[in-house]
């Protein structure tokens, strides 16, 4: 037996108890985690707040109120070009009313004014100036009413931010999660790129949401297109007013 490696039963006991002490002092305090973001391949991914994808038939349940259309042109983040449409909707599209068709309906979205915006931008929007919050003439609450939101980029100049890890539109808190649902992104050469997704009101008392969105844009070097920088920007749109 090599030298030392003998302790009697008592101090043996002793040390083993230290031993395992100090061990317990060494394992990492488990904090809870905060759903805020995480990091993949170096990238920010704000994973717990990508807009959740409702079921066909879960989504049938809101009675689509209209169309909000942002077009990004002349992109300036200096400032920003306003151009936001309110249209009316076709179920058997999908999407906005075409020009010359039967109850078609487009007109400018008016520029929020609202104290409750906080860092406001030109891009903030009004869903509840196309949702109606009265009840119904028999008395019953308002029901579930949802509006589609379309962002078009046709500025040459600028793409959606698209990564494997990162959408395109991401909800910029996990209140704001809870309204703003089922994005899709149209790819790329199929005409405008085009994301859209929908905002929610539960009907009824249901308190307001101003819901944050952050819009995630790659742009190019005017001068030199081996260079481009990415932006996000980051609107509003409460469900109800």
């Amino acid at each position: 037996m090599a030298k030392g490696t003998y302790q009697s039963g008592a101090k043996s006991a002793s040390k083993a108890i230290s031993a395992r002490a100090s061990q317990s002092i060494l394992v990492p305090i488990q904090l809870p985690l905060q759903p805020r973001f995480n990091f993949i391949n170096n990238l920010i991914v704000w994973e717990a707040w990508q807009l959740p994808a409702l079921g066909r038939a879960a989504l049938a349940k809101y009675i689509v109120k209209g169309v909000l259309e942002l077009t990004i042109q002349n992109f300036d983040a200096k400032r920003l070009q306003r151009a936001i449409r309110e249209k009316a909707y076709s179920p058997i599209l999908d999407d906005a009313i075409l020009p010359g068709s039967s109850n078609y309906s487009d007109k400018e979205h008016v520029q929020p004014q609202s104290p409750a915006y906080g860092a406001p931008t030109r891009w903030d929007m009004n869903g509840g100036a196309l949702i109606d919050h009265n009840p119904l003439p028999n008395g019953k609450p308002a029901p579930k009413q949802r509006v589609l939101i379309k962002i078009i980029n046709v500025d040459g100049l600028i793409d959606f931010y698209q990564d494997a890890n990162v959408p395109v539109v991401t909800a910029k808190d996990e209140e704001s999660s809870k309204v703003l649902v089922n994005l899709t992104v149209d790819p790329p050469k199929a005409g405008p790129r085009t994301a859209r997704f929908w905002l929610l009101y539960e009907g009824g008392n249901t308190p307001p949401v101003m819901a944050g969105f952050n819009i995630a844009l790659l742009v190019t070097d005017r001068e030199n297109s081996t260079y481009s920088t990415p932006i996000i920007v980051d609107p509003k749109v409460p469900n109800r007013g």
